[in-house]
């Protein structure tokens, strides 16, 4: 049944509703002039994203990621934002087709355009959808014609959501290559949200040079390739140059508002997001920021292990089913996995190993049940324990039908264990169960309690019973979680 998209101050949208006036529109544009064609393109992104910002707000925050419904509403989000681009890239062409077109309109064509590329690439990558391959190069072309008609550096009035922005043709344009290579899958949608909403209010940050600034990180792009912004490296062939200085000097002004008490930028998702998550944002770039500046004169960034590559693995998936499943005896000398409450239907291969992480390639269908979050655990050996992990990454593959899962190892020799929490609410001990993880300190001072979500309560004490000795754990502070667990600090005690 088509659920209704709760517009604030009116009454519900229907989304079959909404898709019937984006193809009306679409059937109309031909008659329009070229004027109107932007006007009308522009307009309808406003209302759609009025009527939709309640919703999608939600969605993201929800922890919900792998059910059906969200999967159907981001892919039903990301269906609209390409519609509404295709129509942007037909209104741009009869722009500039236009010998009536003057300086303004073609800056605000481009910018229309524009806007909707770094939405409509966010949202296939949050629907798990693989990226329109055209998409790149139509911004990329609309750039350059920016550039012919000398209109990328006027400065023209955008709104992104529902704020107004000062901005340049140029700096959409690098707003959109960033979030085409930040929203990769290292983050999770409400994360993305929020850098992206840092990208748009730093958009007088985001400028090009024609050449290289000497001795600093830098991002180069070839307009005339297919690929975004990568690291500049000499003989690459990128003309047009983004240094990392001005973000790193706006990611540090965001950080002195958050010292100050203040939410950056102020609006968006992020305003009732914990500090958690805007912290998480925050590690992100501080990694992506080093891991360019790296690979600009480093040759060699890690060494990943290959061995076993190609070969099925036994991957399960949630605190729930691991614990049912991943430690059962019956299933240590198999590679079967789990992930039939997800929908998980085909085996998963091995892409490859690192000392940190495990890359799983996975059929695509699959890969859009599993969320960035997700707790996994991976028998990558019949006869031998199970790793530990979280989804931290999901980017594309070469094979059209393939998706690269990339987990962050918890712990490679989890030790599952029967333990007793104290319930509250009737003051007893009652029986639960718990992963406990081993530390790289060998004074235990890294170790931590893998947790459900509704058993972890800080502070709270647990009992756990190990070679016939007793201890109680107090649980501190959360090192890491995700949708259904917690991975918890703990303070160790023999039981009297």
């Amino acid at each position: 049944m088509n659920s209704p998209i709760t517009k604030p101050g009116a009454l519900p949208v229907n989304r079959d509703e909404v898709t019937s006036r984006h193809k009306s529109l679409e059937r109309s544009l031909a008659s329009f002039k070229p004027r109107d064609r932007v006007h009308s393109v522009g307009q309808a992104l406003r209302a759609f994203e009025e009527g939709t910002r309640t919703d999608r707000e939600q969605r993201l925050k929800s922890t919900l990621a792998a059910t059906r419904d969200h999967q159907v509403f981001c892919t039903w989000v990301a269906e609209r934002y390409d519609h509404l681009l295709q129509m942007a890239r037909s209104a741009v062409s009869a722009v500039f087709d236009s010998p009536d077109s003057d300086k303004a309109m073609r800056s605000q064509a481009c910018a229309v355009m524009l806007t909707l590329s770094g939405h409509a690439v966010k949202w296939r990558r949050f629907a798990g959808l693989r990226t329109d391959p055209a998409a790149r190069e139509w911004a990329h072309q609309v750039f350059r014609t920016a550039v012919a008609f000398t209109v990328d550096s006027n400065v023209i009035s955008v709104r992104i959501e529902d704020q107004m922005f000062d901005a340049t043709v140029e700096a959409l344009y690098v707003r959109a290559l960033l979030v085409d290579r930040f929203a990769g899958g290292n983050l999770a949608p409400k994360r993305m949200e929020v850098l992206d909403h840092w990208l748009t209010a730093w958009m007088s940050s985001l400028w090009l040079t024609r050449e290289p600034a000497a001795g600093e990180p830098t991002l180069g792009i070839n307009t005339n390739g297919p690929r975004g912004l990568v690291p500049h490296q000499p003989g690459d062939g990128a003309h047009l140059f983004l240094s990392l200085k001005p973000l790193e000097r706006q990611l540090d002004r965001t950080l002195r508002e958050f010292h100050h008490g203040r939410i950056f930028p102020g609006w968006g998702i992020g305003q009732t997001l914990p500090m958690e998550d805007h912290a998480g944002v925050v590690d992100f770039l501080e990694r992506e920021f080093a891991l360019i500046e790296s690979a600009g004169g480093a040759k060699v960034r890690g060494k990943r292990v290959s061995f076993g590559v190609n070969q099925a693995v036994g991957v399960f998936f949630g605190f729930k089913e691991i614990c049912a499943m991943a430690f059962a005896t019956e299933r240590l000398n198999t590679l079967a996995g789990g992930g039939a409450e997800l929908g998980v239907k085909n085996a998963i291969q091995l892409a490859d190993v690192s000392e940190g992480g495990v890359g799983l390639d996975v059929m695509e269908d699959d890969a859009r049940r599993i969320g960035i979050g997700e707790l996994v655990a991976i028998r990558l050996e019949k006869g031998k324990p199970c790793v530990v992990g979280v989804v931290v990454r999901k980017s594309a593959l070469q094979r059209p039908t393939a998706t690269l899962v990339g987990v962050k190892i918890l712990g490679r020799a989890p030790v599952y264990s029967a333990i007793e929490r104290v319930d509250e609410a009737t003051n007893s001990w009652q029986p639960s169960e718990a992963l406990l993880i081993a530390g790289a300190s060998e004074d235990g001072m890294a170790d931590s309690v893998l947790l459900a979500e509704t058993t972890y309560v800080a502070n709270a004490p647990i009992a756990v019973t190990l070679s016939g000795d007793t201890f109680v754990l107090n649980l501190r502070r959360v090192r890491e979680q995700g949708p259904g667990w917690r991975l918890a600090a703990f303070d160790a005690e023999r039981a009297a």
